[in-house]
Formats: C-alpha cells, sequence, structure tokens
C-alpha cells in the first residue's frame, strides 16, 4: 500500500535532476514481519503535477540476491513534494519505478533508475571480527576494531577485508607520576621486549616527585592474569587485548610499585588542576582504520 509519510523537497530551477534517493538502490530492509519505507527523491527544474509509482515484488530470496520481481504489488500518482510512504512491506524482493507526469494528456516528463531492494527478517546477530595479521573477509553486519587497516573494494559491490597492521601502536598507561608508554607492536614482538620497554618507560618518564620507587622490571596483566613472555604479539594476541593490558611494575628492592599510592601522593602534593583519568579512560584512542584503495597485496 502507498501512503503519505514525511518529506519535502526543493526545486531549483537552474538544474534538473529526478532520481530515487531511498529506499537505496541495492539495499536490504530488515524487519520482523512488515517495514514502513519512507520514499526520498530529488526534484529539480521539473514543471510535474504528478509523481507516479509503481512497485512490484518477488518471494524472498537467500542471499540478498536481487532478481526481477515479475508481479504488480502496489501503484499511485501524488502531488510532487507530497510525503510518501510504502506501508506495511512484507519480506520479498521489490522493484520500484518512478516517473514525473504532467498535463492532461499524461506526459511523462521523466523516468527515475529503477531502484531493486529486499525487505528480509532480522538478521542474527553476525558474529564478532576477529582480527588478525592476514587479510580477512568482514561480513556485511560486522564492525571491525578502530586502529585496523581496512581494504574497500572500489567495484561497488560492498567487498570489505581487514587485517592488523604491522607494527601497531601500542599505547600503555602507567600511572599519573609515570605517564604512558608508547611503542610500534610487530607480529613478532615477544612480550618480554614489550614489558622491558614498559620497565623503562616507569624509569625515564617520570612526571612527578611521588614515583620515587625505581622501577626494574613490569608484568603484562589482562584481568589480573601475567601473559606469557616469550608469546608473540601475534601468540598473545596482544592487539585484540590492547584496551585491557596493564603493567604491573617491579621494584628494583624487591615487591611491585603501589602505582595507585603513587598517584595518590601526586594528586595531593600537587596544586595543579590537571587532572589525568584512571588507565581505562586515559588512555588515547587508537587511530582510526587506515582506509587503502588499491588492492592488498
Amino acid at each position: 500500500m502507498l501512503s503519505a509519510g514525511a518529506l519535502s523537497f526543493p526545486t531549483l530551477a537552474a538544474e534538473r535532476e529526478f532520481a530515487i534517493v531511498s529506499p537505496a538502490a541495492g539495499s536490504t530492509l530488515r524487519a520482523e514481519a512488515t517495514a514502513d519505507v519512507s520514499l526520498t527523491y530529488v526534484l529539480r527544474g521539473y514543471s510535474a503535477d504528478r509523481l507516479c509509482l509503481d512497485l512490484r515484488r518477488g518471494a524472498p530470496r537467500a542471499g540478498a540476491i536481487y532478481a526481477p520481481a515479475a508481479r504488480p504489488y502496489a501503484s499511485g500518482c501524488f502531488a510532487p513534494g507530497q510525503p510518501i510512504t510504502l506501508q506495511k512491506l512484507p519480506h520479498g524482493d521489490y522493484e520500484l519505478d518512478a516517473s514525473l507526469r504532467a498535463g492532461p494528456a499524461d506526459a511523462t516528463l521523466a523516468n527515475a533508475t529503477r531502484v531493486h531492494f529486499a525487505v528480509a527478517p532480522e538478521a542474527d546477530e553476525a558474529p564478532a571480527f576477529e582480527p588478525s595479521y592476514e587479510w580477512q573477509q568482514v561480513l556485511p553486519q560486522q564492525g571491525v576494531p578502530a586502529g585496523l587497516e581496512v581494504h574497500l573494494s572500489v567495484d561497488g559491490s560492498g567487498d570489505r577485508r581487514a587485517r592488523i597492521p604491522d607494527p601497531w601502536r601500542l599505547q600503555l598507561y602507567l600511572g599519573r607520576a609515570r605517564g604512558f608508554l608508547r611503542l610500534d607492536v610487530g607480529r613478532r614482538t615477544r612480550v618480554r621486549e614489550v614489558e622491558a620497554a614498559a620497565a623503562q618507560a616507569a624509569s625515564s618518564h617520570v612526571r612527578h616527585a611521588a614515583a620515587a620507587v625505581r622501577v626494574c622490571g613490569a608484568r603484562l596483566l589482562d584481568g589480573g592474569a601475567a601473559l606469557d613472555p616469550e608469546q608473540t604479539a601475534e601468540e598473545a594476541a596482544l592487539f585484540s587485548r590492547r584496551g585491557r593490558l596493564e603493567a604491573r611494575l617491579e621494584a628494583c628492592d624487591g615487591g611491585h610499585v603501589d602505582v595507585e599510592a603513587e598517584d595518590r601522593r601526586a594528586a595531593t602534593a600537587s596544586s595543579a588542576a590537571e587532572a589525568v583519568p584512571p588507565a581505562a579512560e586515559a588512555a588515547e584512542r587508537a587511530t582510526q582504520p587506515v582506509f587503502l584503495l588499491a588492492p592488498p597485496a
């Protein structure tokens, strides 16, 4: 059924244009049973009396393959600028034709490009994307973590592939008094190398006198559990864990550095207004995905 919705359209006399914007060509609309689809279009420069629509429907097809929809489903003509909604569309493949008409003879002024779209059942939640150092296909409903390299196909297929950069930048919070470890981590970088870099950063990047304890070592933790120092970044899945990693600093005279106590002393001693957020909030966000237009090697 075709009925009114809500929309308005500007008209510019200097140009002529008529095109359907929504539903988008090749789109799949997800709905439990039926969908209400607002029609959006661009109309410029035509003195049309009517906007006429013809909608055809075919049976649902697996894999969202858009095939010609042979059976007429609904049709109607509307005043240009009148809001239009395609109401209660059941699951299926659809073809939408739109034309501009004028005068008593119902002359056709312009035809919009035919739009194919589908209404399909609500999809099951896509499995989480598990990044690796090899190019992997990204499913249409999957999101990718920030910091990945992403290859977008330029052939219009919507194909996406993603991988972990080699190297990628690790940013690990060491406490208010000691700042951050910023380290380029490669695929074969070992956990112990990251731990050594964390210990060095904690010793050399002291930002406050509250960090009086000398640091001679560090252990990487995830949820309180220490990682295997001999594993590589790939084996330990450091990229996927990077938002959860903590560094347990080891004092030169034995025992562990109480970073929280250092931070409290630093906050008490400092009259500066600058506040350093907790580790989970203070860690700088990973870079946005890098989009590669050239095919991956």
